[in-house]
């Protein structure tokens, strides 16, 4: 995910909640979350560590 790499979280936050596959692994081998911690953009790693869909109720 580009936007993760090049610290963009607003775009990041949008394409999670398009569903992007946040595990997808770039043409280097690193996933959004390591790619925005390898560049150091920590914003957007807090955001991509953060688990998802946890405690929400119906």
């Amino acid at each position: 995910m580009g936007a993760a790499f090049n610290g963009h979280l607003d775009a990041v936050r949008v394409l999670v909640d398009a569903k992007a596959d946040v595990a997808h692994k770039n043409q280097a081998g690193l996933t959004a979350l390591a790619a925005a911690e390898h560049r150091g953009h920590q914003d957007v790693v807090d955001f991509l560590a953060k688990p998802k869909g946890k405690g929400k109720s119906k």
